[in-house]
């Protein structure tokens, strides 16, 4: 659930309309798509596909990790899995504040709505955060692994703790860009950070994928090294499609609202084929994650082993 977008008129927007996507972002010109009898029920089922598939999903990899802390508290938790436990961590404020949003369509209550956006907007910055996060932490590995291992043994999970401690800052600093910004909603603040997330993953996410159908030195010929790299492309390559219908399609969507291209049922279709489209980003990380962790049988559990 992350972070939408736009409004027809940029210079009218109001806090107390704009409800938040099931991808966790206001955007003041979904109301009248949402508040319009198909559009509530089209939100309201994806918000209810949150709570009953998406929500069980988050909770129990939280136990499982909670569960290798007790086994071996000695053991170092890899910097993805760290990441995927925060992401997970905001997708679920974003489950509630959707839910919120949702009930309060129905129950026609402005307090729960603005409670619902607020929840929403705390991890509006974040969740973009996390996601650049995991592919920087991808492109070290990948395009400079002799300074990622070295970076390792030296500190690096105390930069990586301080990275966390700037992603949530910056979500919890997001409420404050919000309330700032009202009556009106940061719509300029909003697309600068969309798009200089979707620039930087796709330069990280693109480098890696190139770099792993290059052959390395010494790997001519060598078809365990090819098979790894092989799993790892195909890993990275699920990723970076999921990221960019997410941030993609919250970009279009805000670029067409904004230049005004469309107008009524056409700017409805197109804000919640953007939502539709996001949909898919947020269940990638978690199913990779029960995938590395051989939970999901149904798959060969050594697809993603090349990632770890």
């Amino acid at each position: 659930m992350s972070e939408n977008i736009s409004s027809s008129s940029s210079s009218n927007l109001s806090l107390q309309t704009p409800p938040p996507s099931s991808l966790n972002s206001p955007t003041p010109s979904l109301v009248r798509c949402f508040e319009i009898t198909v559009g509530t029920h089209i939100f309201a089922a994806v918000s209810c596909s949150y709570v009953l598939l998406f929500l069980p999903l988050c909770i129990f990899i939280l136990h499982l990790g909670l569960q290798r802390l007790r086994r071996d508290r000695s053991a170092a938790t890899s910097s993805l899995d760290v990441f995927t436990y925060n992401i997970i961590a905001m997708e679920m404020v974003g489950v509630l504040g959707c839910s919120l949003y949702s009930c309060s369509i129905y129950m026609q209550a402005p307090m729960v709505k603005l409670v619902g956006i607020y929840i929403v907007s705390t991890i509006t910055a974040g969740q973009m955060m996390f996601h650049t996060l995991t592919c920087f932490e991808r492109y070290l590995a990948v395009i400079h692994p002799v300074f990622y291992l070295g970076l390792k043994k030296a500190g690096g999970e105390r930069l990586r703790n301080i990275s966390i401690g700037f992603a949530w800052g910056l979500s919890f600093g997001w409420i404050g860009v919000t309330a700032q910004s009202s009556p009106n909603f940061p719509t300029i603040a909003l697309a600068v950070l969309l798009t200089s997330s979707f620039l930087v993953t796709s330069y990280f996410s693109l480098s890696v994928l190139l770099a792993l159908t290059r052959p390395g030195p010494g790997e001519v010929g060598r078809d365990r090294a090819d098979q790894l790299k092989r799993r790892a492309f195909h890993t990275i390559a699920t990723i970076t499609g999921a990221l960019t219908l997410r941030f993609g399609a919250q970009l279009l969507c805000f670029v067409l609202e904004v230049s005004g291209v469309l107008s009524g049922s056409a700017s409805c279709v197109a804000l919640l084929s953007g939502i539709s489209l996001c949909v898919p980003s947020s269940y990638v990380l978690p199913l990779l994650f029960l995938h590395r962790d051989g939970k999901l049988p149904c798959f060969n559990t050594k697809l993603i082993q090349a990632e770890t």
